[in-house]
């Protein structure tokens, strides 16, 4: 239970930033220091949040606790009206509490997925000093991105001991993490060029886990397993876009162009990580059983359908698209909580101590 608050920062700042990127598509009318933050909430807010939580679970310390409280806590200041240098030096304290973990972490096991995971936090952290520093929002993008891709990555990596991967896999994994790294790096003096080796890096990685992740396996599977691959593999595929995109466009893109690499990432990759993990992590994280059902699919469905309209009306240029597409893509986000609160109930109290 002492989990709940935690979950629920991250869960009101999903909520705040969904309602904001509607917003900006012009379906509601907020105020501009709402709108304004909605990279901010649903990066460090949100996601940040949430990862946070699961590695202070995982390092089982009070203090790693500190990284969500204050992440999720500083990215609703925003919404309330805090002044913003306030809220990321917050931001940032946070992220660092959290790349710390990693560092505790790995001081009891080394291994090249913590790495990984690790790498991404400092990557995290990077985007908020810049932030702090004054660097347009947009600036921060190729950071957070690196900092999402290396998480899962790293996660991936973690559960592809499960696959026989070969020496020369791992070193093109190596060196797909440093690419991307580089450029998020490189974007932040030369946006243009950091851009589109980040894309280069996602554009491999995700043939990477084409090939290698055992969600190759899983898909043949049924309940669960079956939903969590087929969720995987879609998001792999979206990743594969989002990496053509950054190639063919560069970072100087217009708006809507943008919108399409954007949300291709994401909402096509990293919001299908967490429908096909869900099932699984949230249980976990707090301490909830989870009677899984077909319902599961009708938001991933929706989402993956909508994205596929929004990117085309991005590209395009077809305004009803990207809207009516973007309204839809919150919908979907929206009815699956729904559909996993209402499918939740808390555990017994040795299987949830467990």
């Amino acid at each position: 239970m002492r989990r709940i608050p935690f979950m629920a920062l991250g869960m009101m700042a999903l909520v705040s930033g969904l309602f904001a990127g509607v917003a900006r598509m012009g379906w509601l009318e907020l105020s501009i220091n709402h709108t304004r933050w909605h990279g901010p909430l649903m990066v460090s807010g949100f996601l940040g949040t949430v990862i946070s939580l699961e590695r202070a679970i995982a390092t089982g310390k009070r203090w790693a606790y500190l990284a969500p409280l204050l992440t999720g806590a500083a990215a609703l200041s925003l919404v309330g009206g805090a002044p913003w240098r306030i809220a990321a030096a917050v931001i940032l304290a946070g992220s660092v509490v959290a790349a710390l973990t990693f560092v505790s972490l790995l001081r009891v096991h080394r291994s090249w997925s913590l790495a990984t995971m690790g790498l991404g936090s400092a990557c995290w952290v990077g985007s908020n000093v810049a932030w702090l520093l004054g660097a347009p929002l947009y600036r921060l993008v190729p950071s957070w991105m690196c900092f999402l891709a290396l998480t899962i990555l790293g996660e991936r990596l973690q559960l592809s001991r499960m696959v026989v991967v070969s020496r020369r896999a791992r070193r093109a994994f190596a060196v797909i993490i440093a690419l991307t790294v580089v450029g998020a790096v490189v974007g932040a003096v030369a946006y243009d060029a950091g851009a589109r080796l980040v894309g280069v890096g996602f554009l491999a990685a995700a043939a990477w886990l084409a090939r290698y992740d055992m969600a190759r396996r899983t898909v043949r599977a049924s309940g669960v397993p079956r939903f969590s691959a087929l969720c995987l593999l879609i998001g792999y595929g979206w990743l594969g876009v989002a990496g053509v995109l950054w190639i063919a466009f560069g970072g100087w893109v217009g708006v809507l162009r943008y919108d399409a690499i954007l949300h291709s990432f994401f909402l096509g990759f990293v919001m299908s990580m967490i429908l096909g993990h869900a099932p699984v992590i949230f249980p976990t994280v707090l301490g909830f059983t989870m009677r899984f059902h077909r319902g599961f699919y009708v938001p991933v469905i929706l989402l993956h359908a909508t994205l596929a309209m929004r990117v085309l009306g991005d590209l395009i240029v077809w305004v009803p698209g990207w809207r009516y597409g973007g309204l839809s893509n919150a919908t979907a986000v929206v009815l699956f909580v729904v559909i996993v609160a209402s499918a939740s109930r808390r555990a017994p109290a040795q299987a949830s101590s467990a």
